[in-house]
């Protein structure tokens, strides 16, 4: 399981860029806004995904996270959203529609 903390492409921006951050997920729960865990989902037929979860250090509405474009941190492709909140600080589930195609032709 990584961790990835942002950066904008732009000051401002809504676009986020993830950047490995090497730091254990309770420390960038208490230290860092926003950030980025990968999780590893068994799919049909033996096959590995890739997921992302959404957390904020702060507790934070599930509707203002939805403003952010997030990049995969594999293929640069944008993530999408495919599974909601657990709770104020564990956001949306993402997936990258292009690694899982990748994924399905092996």
């Amino acid at each position: 399981m990584r961790n990835y903390t942002f950066y904008t492409y732009k000051t401002g921006s809504n676009y986020l860029i993830p950047k490995d951050a090497w730091k254990t997920e309770e420390y960038l729960a208490e230290h860092e806004k926003l950030f980025l865990t990968d999780y590893l989902v068994k799919g049909n037929w033996g096959r590995t995904y890739h997921r992302y979860r959404l957390r904020t250090c702060e507790p934070t509405r599930f509707t203002d996270t939805l403003e952010y474009d997030i990049e995969c941190p594999v293929c640069h492709d944008k993530l999408r959203l495919c599974g909601l909140p657990l709770d104020s600080v564990t956001h949306g589930l993402y997936k990258c529609t292009s690694c899982d195609k990748k994924v399905e032709r092996r």
